[in-house]
């Protein structure tokens, strides 16, 4: 066996990584708990959580670390402990990152942390070497974790390797932010790190695809001397490999017995009933966002909060893929159209395009492509103006009037299908985020404002409100104020009696119905809500 094999350290990073998720608030009684289990497995390192400056909302005490904390709990000396500073909050205009970390770190701190990591992006590496050096002045082992490694270019990591052998730092750490890295991938990074740096070499992973432990694995295979893993794998997005797996693998590795007990016992009594309410692991969603190297805070993000359904996440990841999504950016998730949201006056008038016409909305469904030819000659015979739900091509291109959507989400993911052609698009604009706006130059946005008030349907001139952020109930709305005829539906075929969402659907169409403006609706194609059907033969 390798002699390295058998100088692996454990860091276990539950509380620092792990916080994602409870924002870094454990319970006392987790908190002794999972001390003593630390001891009883003999992990090496405990990284206890950040040491971070404040921010102004509520972040528990392991985002802090404080000093007091510490002095706080009950840790046996065998333990050594670490805690994590952001690169990102070290480097600020006028003020030197050294005077940055001096504010994080008393002399009272030496003496009860053995181990400082710096995570760093690849831009921020050459803007912290003065840190690394007054940290190990004062008598740290120091740590840099170097993030987001998956993908980049090699003559990049090269670069930045031969800049941090330069430096005192103890271990460098590659992490698999993303989750997008394979073995294959962990053994040719672990090589080129190797070339110009001599000292150990540390692996942090993460599980989106399924790879946290075999990818861990393989980099003990190839000489690491550092892994990290945390309780359950409870860490950002999906997590990370679990310690309870990796612990059984390294006393293997360093032929002795381990008794796991106290940790199934510790993950039975705290962590069971966390990771039930908060769902981190390994799932399709988090799969994919490591496939397409997509931050995976987007998909815990979207998780977590009820608007998102799964057609949601998918569109979103869609979207991500194109436009590079490895740094986490709130701005695409704060496109507001919840429940609550309100819309200033839009600027078109649907009364331009519908007053007294036979308007045909078109959705999805099977029925559609089954009876295109029979529906296409209806339209043409009826002189029907014809809507389409989204960016659907369901009939012949020159059959169809209007697209109409308002989800912003599903808008951006479907860009390029609405830049495939030049129909019009009727669409709430003012809710859109100017970065969406810019990809539909060449498209005419007819900008009908919309506003959702629960179990509300009202029609106005150039804005309407509505009870759903359903692109139904929009359409519905932009067609009524427009004062048509009547609608017909094609495609509306539902999704069977008793499934929440066609529940939901003919509640909507209820709601409608019963509104004092509404038209008269009825379904050209096979349908499973109570509305009335025609034949189109």
């Amino acid at each position: 066996m390798p002699e390295k094999m058998n100088n692996i350290s454990l860091l276990d990073c539950t509380f620092r990584d792990g916080g994602y998720y409870n924002n870094w608030d454990f319970s006392r009684e987790l908190v002794r708990d999972y001390l003593q289990a630390m001891q009883t497995i003999e992990v090496d390192v405990v990284e206890l959580g950040f040491r971070s400056f404040p921010v102004d909302s509520f972040k528990g005490p392991f985002f802090y670390t404080s000093d007091r904390l510490i002095e706080s709990l009950d840790i046996d000396k065998s333990i050594k402990l670490s805690v994590m500073i952001n690169a990102s909050e070290l480097i600020v205009e006028n003020e030197s990152s050294v005077e940055r970390v001096k504010q994080l770190f008393s002399d009272k701190s030496r003496q009860l942390i053995y181990m400082v990591r710096i995570a760093c992006h690849f831009h921020e590496v050459e803007k912290i070497i003065d840190t690394i050096e007054w940290l190990k002045s004062e008598g740290y082992f120091v740590g840099i974790n170097l993030m987001q490694i998956g993908g980049k270019p090699e003559d990049e990591i090269s670069r930045l390797v031969h800049i941090i052998s330069t430096t005192n730092a103890d271990v460098l750490y590659f992490a698999d932010s993303l989750g997008s890295l394979e073995p294959d991938d962990v053994s040719n990074i672990y090589d080129l790190i190797s070339n110009s740096w001599k000292k150990d070499i540390g692996i942090h992973t993460h599980d989106n695809m399924g790879n946290a432990i075999s990818n861990t694995l393989k980099a003990i295979d190839k000489g690491i001397c550092w892994v990290d893993s945390t309780i359950t794998g409870m860490g950002r997005g999906p997590g990370n490999a679990q310690t309870e797996y990796l612990i059984l693998e390294i006393a293997e590795i360093r032929e002795r017995d381990v008794n796991i007990s106290s940790v199934l016992k510790l993950i039975d009594t705290h962590f069971k009933e966390m990771q039930f309410s908060f769902g981190w692991g390994k799932n399709p969603l988090y799969y994919l966002a490591g496939k397409f190297k997509i931050h995976p805070m987007y998909v815990q993000r979207m998780l977590s909060d009820k608007k998102y359904d799964e057609e949601d996440i998918l569109s979103l990841l869609e979207y991500l893929k194109e436009v590079g999504a490895s740094k986490f950016d709130t701005s695409l998730l704060d496109q507001d159209w919840d429940e609550n949201w309100m819309s200033t006056e839009g600027k078109y008038s649907p009364k331009n395009d519908f007053l007294n016409e036979d308007v045909l909305i078109i959705a999805g469904g099977n029925s559609v492509s089954h009876y295109k030819d029979d529906l296409e000659e209806f339209i043409i015979k009826n002189n029907l103006k014809v809507v389409c739900l989204n960016a659907q091509m369901p009939v012949s291109e020159d059959l169809i009037n209007f697209r109409v959507a308002c989800h912003p989400i599903r808008i951006a993911s479907d860009r390029l299908k609405y830049s495939a052609s030049k129909i019009p698009i009727i669409i709430p604009k003012g809710r859109l985020d100017k970065k969406i706006v810019k990809h539909f130059k060449e498209i005419s946005l007819l900008d009908f404002g919309m506003s959702i008030q629960k179990d509300v349907f009202r029609f106005g001139d150039k804005s309407c409100i509505v009870p759903s952020r359903l692109v139904l109930c929009y359409c519905l709305a932009a067609i009524t104020s427009g004062k048509a005829s009547q609608i017909f539906f094609a495609g509306f075929d539902g999704y069977g009696s008793g499934d929440p969402r066609n529940i939901k659907v003919q509640s909507l169409l209820n709601l409608y119905s019963n509104t004092k403006e509404s038209l008269k609706i009825t379904s050209l194609t096979p349908t499973s809500y109570d509305i009335p059907l025609t034949s189109i033969f």
